[in-house]
């Protein structure tokens, strides 16, 4: 038999190399040499431990993948208590002299993975730590993925579940560690602002200041002082020097809204704070350096404006380094109950209101609804309901005129499928609720794609094999013909 590497023998060699490691716990020698044996020949890394405290103490810190002990020394340290509170815990193997299916199952209920009797058969504990290892491995990956799929469906204050706001938060977090030039672009009320925040938030200048301008709310002179300054007397009323938002910004981020607004005077100045990190004070000779990451929306086709001569092509170009199109909230269902949910919290503590969630008559106004507004539009909905509801419950009473009025109201049993409406469905199947809203935006993407499964896979950022079993869940057959 090959010798047991002692327990103070460093196990980072075979953990880099992906090999499972497993302690051995157990004061029955025979047991614990056969134990060895077999898992030494199964291709894993083992060491030894004893039924003293201090020793199982330390390999807690150790990161093994499978503990192997007897269950009666398992009772004795306490531990699976000990290993309860882990992040990463590792499996539990537990031998019994007694194996019986009720020492089993309590087990199984304090933490344990698998369960062996003795005497030990070699075959049968190779394969109960084979599979404790694998289903541990595929727990940690598990969570390592959720965790992944939850950072990038968020990015600063939002949260979304679409696919494409999904690219866009991966995209903007990695572009917000650097200090090039975004642009923004979609319609109004998707969130530009928000999303100018959130990259400030999450770049090295998050402490630096953030200032914003909205380009078309002022005159053309007017704004030209706002955002370099002025000096005493260069206009009637400039009674005294005055630092504009550029200077503000140092050191921090600048967004200008509604970008494409800008008159040509200004867009020349624009173009050299971008190319030289300048500026000048209106009505002053003297230059000033400016350090700003600058941000840029609009809701204008710019690409179009630049073939009119109303935009300058340098200027477009210098501003088009990293652009990101936002779209509208009707194209993202899948985010809707999500946002309603933010912003229904959000509407609930600053009113004063406890308002808790949303009746699924209510979420299916939501659903229906358009929103030519776009997100902006959802949250001053929320904020309405808020106000306005009576109870701890939105009700498709409470929220706006325009809202409720969108379209009929479907029959409480069925709709002209035959499938469920939300209305019908009792309170506690959450998940047939969750099946009838995912089959309703398979309806609409394929009403949208004039019924070509694959367009519809790619509206819906599926592959078409994945759409295919998606309708086949929710009682939609893909394999009929348009």
């Amino acid at each position: 038999m090959p010798p047991t590497k002692p327990l103070d023998r460093d196990a980072k060699d075979t953990r880099a190399a992906s090999i499972p490691t497993v302690l051995l716990l157990d004061t029955d020698v025979r047991s614990m040499a056969i134990v060895e044996q077999s898992l030494t020949d199964g291709g894993f890394a083992v060491f030894r431990g004893d039924e003293q405290a201090h020793s199982i103490e330390r390999l807690l810190q150790r990161g093994v993948d499978v503990i192997v002990v007897d269950e009666g020394l398992a009772e004795k340290s306490a531990l699976l208590e000990q290993l309860s509170p882990l992040p990463e815990p590792p499996a539990v193997v537990l031998l019994s002299a007694f194996g019986t299916v009720e020492g089993a199952v309590e087990a199984m209920r304090r933490g344990a993975s698998h369960y062996a009797a003795k005497p030990i058969e070699p075959e049968e504990i190779l394969l109960a730590v084979r599979k404790a290892a694998r289903e541990r491995a595929l727990a940690i990956e598990n969570r390592a993925m959720r965790a992944e799929l939850d950072r990038r469906s968020s990015f600063g204050s939002l949260v979304v579940r679409d696919p494409r706001m999904r690219e866009i938060f991966s995209l903007l977090e990695t572009v917000s560690q650097t200090r090039a030039t975004v642009l923004l672009l979609g319609e109004s009320g998707t969130g530009k602002s928000v999303l100018a925040r959130a990259v400030h938030g999450a770049s090295p200048r998050a402490k630096g200041p953030f200032v914003e301008v909205n380009c078309g709310a002022l005159p053309d002179t007017l704004l030209e002082s706002e955002l370099f300054g002025h000096a005493k007397g260069a206009f009637t009323g400039a009674l005294r020097d005055r630092p504009g938002r550029f200077e503000a910004a140092h050191g921090g981020t600048i967004f200008l809204d509604e970008i494409g607004t800008a008159s040509p005077s200004l867009q020349v100045r624009l173009l050299r704070v971008l190319q030289d990190r300048l500026v000048e004070r209106v009505g002053e000779q003297r230059s000033r350096a400016v350090d700003v990451r600058v941000v840029l929306a609009t809701n204008v086709n710019l690409e179009s404006e630049v073939k009119s001569g109303r935009f300058r092509e340098d200027l477009y170009y210098r501003i088009h380094v990293v652009a990101v199109e936002i779209p509208p909230l009707r194209e993202r269902p899948t985010d809707i109950p999500e946002l309603a949910s933010t912003f229904l919290a959000r509407a609930s503590h600053s009113l004063g209101r406890k308002v808790t969630n949303l009746s699924p008559r209510a979420l299916e106004i939501l659903l229906r609804h358009r929103w030519p507004g776009n997100v902006r539009e959802l949250e001053n909905a929320m904020e309405h309901a808020v106000a306005v509801g009576g109870s701890e419950t939105i009700e498709p009473e409470d929220l706006p005129a325009e809202l409720r009025g969108a379209k009929p109201a479907e029959p409480a049993t069925a709709n002209a499928s035959g499938a469920p409406t939300l209305d019908s469905i009792p309170l506690g199947e959450l998940e047939q609720m969750l099946a009838v809203c995912e089959r309703r935006f398979l309806e609409r993407a394929l009403a949208h794609s004039g019924q070509s499964r694959t367009r519809a896979a790619k509206l819906l950022g599926l592959h078409r094999a994945t759409l295919y079993q998606r309708m086949h869940r929710v009682g939609l057959d893909p394999t009929a013909r348009p």
